[in-house]
């Protein structure tokens, strides 16, 4: 049995990984050969990862979107672990807002509030109360969540305009789903009781420390490439699916550029309105509109290697200030140490969250270039005499867009495709799901699972219910 799989990304290389060493477990002494399924992966990406990857420029990496390991799933942290080994480090987190001139804390402590003066701490406190007392119900849309968790105070300064920005429409054009993942359980009450009694508060997206690889993501990824391959598994990076044959309930083959390859078991990352344009023949037309109406954000990264030390603490600092274009700011040494060769330079970067037919992706990279460096010296983290260069990474497909009616358009691909008794969907794209790195693992594991006959379904995977969950 062969088993292909688009995607050399997080989802994709788990799920490659697994088959190849199977019946491998996580534990298992790394670099032993091992009889396994034959595998094949196809990747449109030069380079494995995904949107997870890391980029590496003149002695220095960074990574896109920034990845935080987290999990509640002790076999995906296993996993991780037996992976990396020693350089899977811990690090403390540490994250603030930028907010009308002044850096607030994130998650909000009392004493934010009270920067803001006393008015706006009354206006925030008794928002929040009210809303508390008189929450929306049902919550109809993303605006709804913000106001029933934060007040509606809260939610007009610091959440409207970012979230606009982040997704591109209203927060009123958007469903409920992401912010319950996101924000659900957060609230100013749960920030003050964590910012007083840290110890009581076990949600996640609050914690203080979190797991990275030494070197960024893409050691993950690359060790796990390797690994694929030294148990007889292939991968071809640069290879596009660009056709998907199929005829009557199975897919026969796929076409890349290159060659035509026949299909025994396929296992797709692709993002779903991709797939559905690929298929051959066509899918019937409201398959196809179904999937052209399923929408992404795309992203642009603005590196900037700065002549200087120690500029900012934080991981992210997130940009919710209208004056700004970029919407969050790493410093990328506060990930690892490791990933900035030059000791005497601070990387950051400059993250643009967009879309491929807007303005701003129109823009050339030397244009992106001085956006960027413009942006880092109106924050005060730099003069233009201390940025040493600039480096533009762009990536398409980045955040699967919940807008109203997406559940919908998803329902009706979802239903289509499982038609297809060869096809397995896993992964952020695969599944149009905002997956974090953890639920993509898991959305593959039980997939091969699934394809070895236990009764398991690799779309059982929540982020939506299991982001913010208690430990």
């Amino acid at each position: 049995m062969k088993y292909t799989i688009i995607g050399a990304g997080v989802a994709g290389l788990t799920a490659g990984l697994l088959l190849s060493e199977k019946p491998a477990c996580p534990g298992r002494p790394a670099g032993r050969r091992q009889t396994g399924a034959e595998v094949e992966i196809y990747e449109q990406d030069r380079q494995v990862g995904g949107i997870a990857k890391t980029v590496c420029h003149r002695g220095y990496r960074f990574d896109l979107g920034g990845h935080r390991f987290l999990t509640k799933y002790d076999q995906v942290l296993q996993f991780w672990r037996q992976i990396v080994g020693k350089d899977f480090i811990k690090v403390s987190r540490q994250s603030r807002i930028y907010y009308g001139g002044r850096f607030l804390n994130y998650p909000l402590r009392p004493v934010d509030a009270l920067s803001l003066g006393p008015l706006s701490a009354l206006q925030a406190v008794f928002s929040h109360l009210w809303a508390k007392a008189r929450p929306i119900k049902p919550e109809k849309n993303l605006e709804d969540v913000y106001i029933n968790s934060f007040g509606r105070f809260l939610y007009r300064q610091f959440f409207q305009v970012y979230s606009q920005r982040l997704w591109g429409v209203s927060p009123t054009q958007m469903e409920p789903d992401w912010g319950r993942a996101r924000v659900g359980k957060l609230s100013l009450t749960s920030a003050v009781k964590d910012a007083f009694f840290p110890k009581q508060t076990e949600i996640k997206s609050l914690t203080k420390k979190f797991y990275y690889p030494k070197l960024g993501p893409s050691q993950m990824w690359e060790a796990m490439a390797s690994r694929i391959k030294k148990a007889g598994g292939k991968i071809y990076l640069g290879s596009p699916i660009t056709q998907i044959h199929h005829r009557s309930d199975k897919i026969f083959s796929l076409k890349t550029h290159a060659k035509s390859i026949k299909i025994d078991q396929l296992i797709s990352t692709m993002p779903l309105k991709d797939f559905v344009s690929a298929l051959v023949p066509a899918a019937p037309k409201p398959v196809m509109q179904a999937a052209k109406n399923l929408k992404y954000r795309d992203y642009i990264l603005v590196a900037l290697a700065i002549n200087k030390t120690n500029i900012f603490p934080d991981q992210w600092i997130y940009i919710q200030d209208p004056g700004f274009k970029c919407l969050r700011l790493q410093n990328i040494n506060n990930w690892s140490a490791s990933m900035v060769k030059n000791k005497k330079q601070t990387i950051l970067g400059l993250e643009y969250i967009t879309s491929r037919d807007s303005s701003l992706w129109q823009r050339t990279d030397s244009q992106m270039a001085e956006l960027g460096r413009q942006e880092a010296v109106r924050l005060g983290f730099c003069s233009p005499k201390e940025i040493a260069e600039a480096k533009i990474v762009r990536g398409l497909n980045f955040y699967p867009v919940y807008d109203l009616g997406y559940r919908k358009h998803l329902a009706v691909v979802k239903n289509y495709l499982a038609k297809f008794r060869n096809l397995t969907l896993i992964g952020r794209n695969g599944q149009h799901k905002y997956n974090n790195m953890d639920h993509s693992v898991l959305s593959a594991m039980l997939a091969v699972k699934k394809l070895a006959g236990e009764p398991v379904d690799p779309w059982s995977v929540n982020p939506e219910a299991e982001y913010l969950e208690k430990k």
